[in-house]
Formats: structure tokens, sequence, C-alpha cells
């Protein structure tokens, strides 16, 4: 046999090699969700039916451990899911495929850290949002990450409050006149966590949700701190020296429009509201008002109201308040239960195990990717006592005095303050900048 021929012999062998494995993707996958906690459950109860009956259908199947310290969390997780008191035992034990952060935010870097010393052939990162403390941590561990799949879950994005207001914006357009211009936000994002004992690295954690909405689910692009006050100090035994509260004002590098936004823990109670407004062409105000987390029926929900502003005498005309349910989980209506985070695992488990020239981008768009969490971590980083714009003052949160939110509802406003509230939007208004006002870098 000539040279030529065993050269060809050993590329047909190659070649045939190569076919078996590109024929044959990997059908189970090793699952280790880092937290059990709360949270932690909350995914795990969601993979577990993604798995049941959106996977398993298609021969893929998933092996799901856990880890925590917390000796009761480990006892409530169901028999099928296996349990370990630390990240070493577990690592031991099984080296994941697929690594789901769900615990504490301060943790998430040393547990980066660990998985990818540990495991190299680590494929995808679902991670509960920020992806790290800080956005030095996360450009650390940036290298790692690209070699991976990764979705941030910034669950209220995938709140059903989005797809209707799609369906409905249009349709108030047309009716004052077409052509409705952003005039701006407002934003109202906290809750009391006086009283919490699970640790925190202050209200930048929470402001993810109302920046990424504002952001990405409107459309304007990354956000700059224009200006604001902060107070930092004690908020509870586990966030002793954070920034617990902010009154800021932020600007699309994009459209130009102003976003004022005021985030605490130390509201009397849960609110979590984005307002947008908008000029019509009839010169009056167009507010898409979204609530988040509302009770309703007895249940958590989602509450979308779209309302028209007599700008010169501030009446409002509310003309649509309803709580969309039909949540987009990639599965047929029904099948899955209804809420954002199997929303989250469904779209995030359907876009990994999909190749990636073959991703819906309708799909993956409602998701938050690698580039898409570093923005949206640089975002946050402005929210930080060396932040010379944010004036932040030392002093400990009062479990005796909690705020108000600075926004109350449109609708419940006396028309002098929705006037008030109106000229204030419009004495920040820029031109759109030709290039983008801020935008943290993005290595590829």
């Amino acid at each position: 046999m000539t040279n030529y021929q065993e050269e060809g012999k050993m590329t047909e062998h190659i070649r045939g090699d190569f076919d078996q494995q590109a024929q044959q993707p990997q059908k189970h996958f090793h699952v280790l969700v880092l937290g059990a906690g709360v949270m932690g459950q909350r995914h795990i109860a969601s993979m577990r039916e993604v798995a049941e009956k959106i996977l398993a259908p298609r021969g893929i199947t998933l092996d799901i451990a856990a880890v925590d310290k917390s000796e009761a969390a480990r006892a409530a997780l169901p028999p099928a899911v296996k349990s370990y008191a630390d990240m070493d035992a577990a690592l031991v034990a099984q080296k994941p495929d697929i690594a789901l952060m769900a615990f504490n935010d301060d943790q998430h870097i040393s547990a980066f850290r660990k998985l990818f010393d540990v495991c190299p052939d680590l494929k995808a990162v679902l991670a509960e949002k920020p992806l790290t403390e800080h956005l030095r941590e996360a450009r650390e561990i940036e290298p790692e990450l690209r070699k991976r799949y990764l979705s941030m879950n910034t669950v209220v994005n995938f709140s059903p409050v989005f797809d209707r207001l799609r369906e409905e914006l249009p349709k108030i357009e047309a009716q004052t006149g077409g052509n409705l211009r952003p005039l701006g936000f407002e934003a109202i994002w906290g809750k009391n966590r006086t009283a919490d004992t699970r640790p925190s690295i202050g209200v930048p954690s929470e402001s993810v949700h109302a920046l990424s909405i504002i952001a990405d689910m409107f459309g304007h692009g990354r956000l700059s701190m224009e200006g604001g006050d902060a107070r930092k100090g004690y908020l509870s035994t586990k966030a002793t020296d954070v920034i617990y509260e902010i009154d800021a004002t932020f600007r699309s590098g994009k459209s130009g429009v102003p976003a004022l936004f005021h985030a605490s823990y130390v509201f009397e109670s849960q609110h979590r509201t984005v307002t947008a407004y908008y000029r019509a062409a009839d010169n009056s105000v167009v507010a898409a008002e979204l609530d988040f987390d509302v009770k309703h029926n007895g249940q958590n929900a989602d509450r979308l109201r779209l309302h028209r502003i007599d700008a010169s005498s501030g009446k409002v005309e509310t003309l649509l308040d309803e709580y969309p349910d039909k949540i987009v989980n990639g599965a047929p209506q029904g099948l899955l239960r209804g809420d954002r985070i199997t929303a989250f695992i469904s779209l995030s488990l359907t876009d990994f195990l999909t190749p990636p020239q073959k991703r819906d981008p309708a799909l993956a768009s409602r998701l938050s990717n690698l580039d898409a969490a570093l923005e949206v971590q640089g975002e946050v980083e402005q929210i930080n006592p060396q932040n010379r714009l944010l004036r932040t003052v030392q002093v400990d949160a009062d479990p005796q005095k909690l705020d108000k939110p600075k926004y109350t509802s449109i609708a419940a406003a006396p028309a002098d303050e929705v006037k008030g509230r109106l000229s204030a939007l419009e004495a920040l208004q820029k031109p759109a900048p030709p290039r983008p006002a801020w935008k943290p870098p993005v290595r590829h």
C-alpha cells in the first residue's frame, strides 16, 4: 500500500469519526446548582419541569445536584437532586456540564474561579444577576466566560407586560396622530430590607432590573448617570456598609432621554415600577406604567397601564389596565408553569442546546448574553461611593424611619403634581448624542 493510500484511509477514518460525533450530540448533562435557598429551589423546580416536558421528548436528560451549606435547605430538596454541603465535595463527586448560580452575588466570583480552575470542560453557565459584585471581577473571568455559553437571569425581562405593550402601544400611537416621541422615564425599585438576614451588596443588586428594562426592553441602550444622591451605611446584619438608597438621574446614550430613578432598601413596602412617557403628535403625553410583582387575585402578577395625559391640565385618562399572564417560555401555552424563572430556564436551555447557526434570533433576544451582562454590570457599577457624580452620605438605615417612593402612580397623582413631573422631564431634554455618551468597553 502506498503512502498516498495510507493517508487516504487515515483521512477517511478521521472523517468517519468526525461525522459520527457530529451526528451524536451530547444527550446527558450534569447540572450543578450553587445555592439551594428560596431562589435555588425555584430554579431547580423549573429545571426539573423543563427537563421532563421539553428536553426528555428530545432524548436529553439532566442529572441535577445542588450545593448549600444549610442543612435545612438541603433537606428540602427533592430526593432526585443530589445535595452537597460544600462546592469542593460536589466537584469531586461529578464535574458539571452546566452550572447555575443561585446564591448571593458577593460569592459569585469565588465560585466562578473555582469552576473554571477545576472544570475546564464546563459548557454553560446560567447566572442570577449581576454576574459579580464588581465590574473588575467580571472582566477578570471574561476570557473563561467567552469559551462557554452564558445566560444571565434578569428575570423581570421575561414579564408578559412587554409583549402586551408591544401590541397595544402602536394602537394608541395611531389614535394620537402617530409618531410617539420618547420623553423620558420614572423608575422606583426597592423594598424594606432592614430586617433581612441575607447578605446583600445593597441597591446596586436591585437596580439591575429597572436599568435593564429601560436599556434593553425599551431599546434605549446603556444609561449614564448624570448625578444624584445616595445613602450608605448599616442596613442589616449582613449588609453593614452598603449603598441602600439612591435618587439619581440617568440618561440614554442612544436616544438622549432622561431616566429619573429612585431605588431603596428602606421603602415602607415593596415597589417595582417603571413608567415610560411619550410626547404624541397631538401634543398629549402617553404614559406606559409597568408594575411588577403586585398582588392580583391572591397571586403575584405584573400590571400594565396605559394613560393619556392632557399636558396643559394634568388630567390623566387611563386607556388600558390589565394583568397579562401569557408568558413566552418557548413551549406551547399551558405546557410549563407560567412564571418568569421557568421562562428563563426554558429559553436558556433551548438556546444552549440549539446549534448557534440554528438559534432563533427572536428567542435569543429575550436573553442576556455575556455582552449584555457585562454592559449591565458596568451600568450598575456607577452606583458606588467613588463616583463623583453621586453625592453619597454616610448614615445608617433606621428601621423606624422608612421612606415612601418618590414617584407614585401617575394615575393617582393630583393634576398639579402630574404637570410638575412632566415639566421635570421636559426640562431634562437633550438631543440624542452623535455617539453613546457612556458605554463600558466590551472586548471580543
